[in-house]
C-alpha cells in the first residue's frame, strides 16, 4: 500500500512538474496557415525602431522600380551603403532557382531605386544574400544550402559581378549564414535542425571552428538579418517560427566576450509579425536590415500575405518546436 501512495506522489509530482514547465515554454501553434503567396520586400525611413510600424507596407519594393523585371517574388533583402547610393541585394526567384539581384538610388534623400540585374547565379537555389566589407573588399556570404557547403564570394565589380571566394564550411549546409565582425574575430551564425549554432576565425580566410552547444534552439533558432548595432547593444534578428514559417521575427541581444562565450537574451519579441490589415503581410514578416542613413535609419524587411483564412492541422510542428523550446529552457 506505501510502494502505492508513493507512486501516486511520483506521478503527481512529475505531472505538476509538465504543466509549470509547459506553462512557461513558448507554445506553437497547432495550427497553421494552409495557403500562403509569395515574399515582397519592404522599404522606408525611420527615426527609432521602435517606430517602425508606421512604415510598413507604404513602400514595397517592386512599386518603387520602373523595369521589366520578372519574379515570382522577391525577399531576404540586405542593404550595402557607401559614396555612391544605396544598394539593396535580394533573393531574386524567377520560375527557377533563386538568384541574387540587385537594385540601386543614387538619391539617399527620397531614395528611388532602380533594377540593375542579376548578382549572382548558380545551378543551386541562393538567397539571404549579406553584403559586407573585410580589410576593404566587399564580399557576400549568400544562404548556399543547396550546395551542400557555405560558399563566400568576392566582388570582382561591384555590384554585378562577382566570383567564388572559398568555401568556408565544407559538407554544411547551414541556413542564413550571418556573419559579425567583433574583438577581431569573425563569428559566423547559422540555423541547423532548429538549433542555431556559431563559428568563429581570426580571418575570413582562416578555419572556423564550431562551438559545438547551440546557441538556442526551437522556434527562435533561425537567422532573421543583419547583426546590427542599436541602442547601444548588439541586436540579433531571429525569426520567429511560433505560427509557422515566416510569420515573425524577434529582436536578442548578443553578447559575446573574449573568450567566445556567447549569450543571446530577448530584447523585443514579436517586433515583426503578421499585419491584418496590410494585404501583402497577413500571413507574416521574417527579415530585416538596417543601416544609417542622414540621421535617420533606413530599413528593409520582407513578408508575405495569406491568400485565405484556411488553417491545416499540424501536430508535427506543435510536437517538435514543444520539445525544442523545452531543451531550450533546460540549456
Amino acid at each position: 500500500m506505501k510502494i502505492y501512495q508513493n507512486i501516486k506522489y511520483i506521478i503527481a509530482f512529475l505531472v505538476t512538474l509538465f504543466i509549470i514547465i509547459f506553462s512557461l515554454i513558448d507554445k506553437p501553434n497547432i495550427y497553421l496557415d494552409k495557403n500562403v503567396s509569395g515574399w515582397q520586400v519592404g522599404i522606408g525611413k525611420i527615426n527609432s525602431l521602435n517606430n517602425i510600424y508606421p512604415i510598413i507596407g507604404k513602400k514595397l519594393l517592386k512599386n518603387e522600380i520602373k523595369s521589366n523585371m520578372s519574379f515570382d517574388f522577391i525577399a531576404d533583402p540586405f542593404i550595402y551603403k557607401d559614396k555612391s547610393g544605396i544598394y539593396v541585394f535580394v533573393e531574386h526567384v524567377y520560375k527557377e532557382n533563386g538568384d541574387i539581384s540587385v537594385f540601386y538610388s543614387k538619391d539617399t534623400v527620397n531614395v528611388k531605386f532602380k533594377y540593375l540585374g542579376v548578382a549572382l547565379d548558380e545551378p543551386f537555389h541562393l538567397s539571404y544574400p549579406q553584403v559586407f566589407v573585410y580589410k576593404n573588399q566587399i564580399y557576400m556570404l549568400p544562404e548556399t544550402q543547396k550546395s551542400g557547403s557555405v560558399i563566400l564570394y568576392k566582388s570582382e565589380n561591384f555590384p554585378l559581378k562577382w566570383k567564388k571566394e572559398r568555401v568556408i564550411l565544407p559538407f554544411n549546409n547551414i541556413k542564413d549564414p550571418t556573419l559579425l565582425q567583433k574583438n577581431n574575430k569573425l563569428y559566423l551564425f547559422g540555423c541547423q535542425n532548429d538549433r542555431l549554432y556559431c563559428w568563429f576565425s581570426n580571418d575570413l580566410h582562416g578555419n572556423f571552428k564550431k562551438i559545438e552547444k547551440p546557441i538556442i534552439m526551437g522556434t527562435e533558432s533561425r537567422p532573421g538579418g543583419r547583426i546590427i548595432q542599436y541602442d547601444n547593444k548588439i541586436i540579433f534578428p531571429i525569426q520567429n517560427n511560433t505560427n509557422g514559417y515566416g510569420t515573425g521575427l524577434s529582436l536578442y541581444e548578443l553578447k559575446i566576450d573574449f573568450d567566445n562565450h556567447i549569450d543571446m537574451k530577448e530584447y523585443k519579441k514579436w517586433f515583426l509579425k503578421p499585419q491584418k490589415n496590410i494585404k501583402a503581410f497577413t500571413h507574416g514578416m521574417h527579415h530585416l536590415d538596417v543601416v544609417n542613413l542622414n540621421n535617420q535609419y533606413f530599413v528593409v524587411y520582407d513578408g508575405n500575405a495569406k491568400n485565405n483564412n484556411e488553417k491545416v492541422f499540424n501536430y508535427k510542428h506543435f510536437i517538435k518546436y514543444s520539445y525544442l523550446n523545452f531543451l531550450n529552457i533546460l540549456y
